[in-house]
């Protein structure tokens, strides 16, 4: 009875903060337009230059290998393998889940789940996506606070301000939903294995270079990408001004504070480049073919899940208890 009460209250608390969610989405979305002509929007969107598109498409594909790279070595140190191209099938997966349902971490589960029931190692499979995941972060960041300087100062204190706000709601909701649901023991259980798993690439500083490196490279090509598409649209601003802005823009949007960084990346970008020099309208239209051209190159994830066959471990079954 206590359980079934638990699991609703959990249930129930989801759907209201995903209600909360799309509600801040939907009001930045409102407040960004409330200035701005769809009609100009759509007219720009129609007139993008088709040759530059393929080319931000094709760097999504060469970040995915990157990416997997990553994931390999990553793997490595955990003593696990699993075939090159099984990784970038598994990443196109996830990749697929994440943008076409309202989550952040729903790809890196779908990826998991697969690299898990091949290599029946949950444990290291799990260790080796999160330390992927921080590597990128960790990049993320270092392009992010080279923005800094580019854009106004006063607005960069203001978004500095902002985003302390948000990931302080973000964490309150996150400790409010999970408040009472572990015990002391647990945490400290979890804190042990966090510890564990972290001396494992501390004692592979070689590995974890590469992978900074990597992870340098493929933020830099995400940027490219959104360089790209603004340019597709007539916003032609510098290379080096746009990349660290798109990595601003591309960690804030990850608190989740909205339905998968809906308003909050586009109002972010508008308001960081349009000062530059940058006309709304057009800025806006290509925050919005960006949106639109990962939804389309994540197609192939859907593709591929379509297409996935059952994996067996040579042991006929995954030990799902592996630490």
């Amino acid at each position: 009875m206590v359980r079934n009460q638990q699991t609703t209250a959990k249930q129930s608390y989801r759907w209201a903060f995903r209600l909360v969610q799309a509600g801040i989405s939907l009001a930045l979305i409102i407040w960004l337009l409330a200035g701005i002509s769809w009609r100009e929007v759509l007219a720009i969107l129609v007139n993008a230059h088709g040759s530059v598109i393929a080319v931000a498409c094709a760097l999504y594909y060469v970040g995915v290998i990157l990416s997997c790279l990553k994931w390999a070595l990553a793997l490595r140190v955990e003593s696990t393998a699993a075939p090159f191209p099984r990784l970038v099938r598994w990443y196109l997966i996830g990749a697929f889940v994440s943008n076409f349902l309202p989550t952040d971490i729903g790809g890196d589960l779908g990826r998991g789940f697969y690299a898990s029931r091949f290599t029946g190692k949950m444990g290291a499979v799990a260790r080796s996506i999160f330390v992927e995941r921080l590597t990128g972060l960790a990049a993320m960041g270092v392009l992010a606070i080279a923005s800094l300087p580019v854009i106004d100062q006063k607005i960069a204190s203001g978004i500095v301000i902002a985003a302390l706000i948000m990931a302080l709601l973000a964490v309150t909701g996150i400790l409010a939903g999970r408040a009472g649901s572990a015990t002391r023991p647990q945490i400290a259980g979890f804190l042990n294995k966090v510890y564990d798993s972290g001396m494992r690439y501390v004692h592979a500083p070689d590995t974890m270079a590469v992978m900074l490196i990597l992870s340098l490279a493929f933020q830099t090509l995400a940027g490219a990408g959104v360089w790209l598409n603004m340019l597709a649209v007539g916003v032609d601003l510098p290379f080096l001004t746009v990349v660290p802005i798109a990595a601003l823009v591309g960690l804030i949007g990850l608190l989740p504070v909205s339905i998968s960084g809906w308003g909050v990346r586009e109002v972010l970008i508008v308001t960081l480049l349009t000062p530059l020099g940058a006309p709304a309208d057009r800025v806006l239209a290509g925050a919005l073919l960006g949106r639109f051209l990962i939804l389309v190159v994540t197609l192939a994830g859907g593709v591929l899940l379509w297409l996935e066959p059952d994996v067996q471990h040579s042991t006929s079954r995954v030990d799902w208890r592996e630490k």
